[in-house]
């Protein structure tokens, strides 16, 4: 169970970015919230997955993946 949590809390993150990123408020707000989504999948996104992992019995190296992950949406 613990496990699955450090799954899906940052796949939330990157759902509601994703919605964020077809809503209307995005459109109307483009200039400056495509700086802050960039940074959140970037850097906040997978730093919050590495603290949810660090005392797990995840591999580290599951990070790279991830963080590529979040680079290609």
């Amino acid at each position: 169970m613990q496990n699955t949590i450090a799954f899906l809390i940052p796949l939330a993150h990157v759902l509601t970015l994703v919605f964020l990123l077809n809503s209307s408020v995005f459109l109307a707000n483009q200039n400056s919230l495509s700086t802050f989504i960039t940074i959140d999948f970037i850097l906040t996104i997978p730093i919050i997955y590495f603290l949810l992992i660090r005392k797990r019995n995840i591999s580290s190296f599951t990070i790279a993946p991830f963080l590529i992950a979040c680079v290609v949406i």
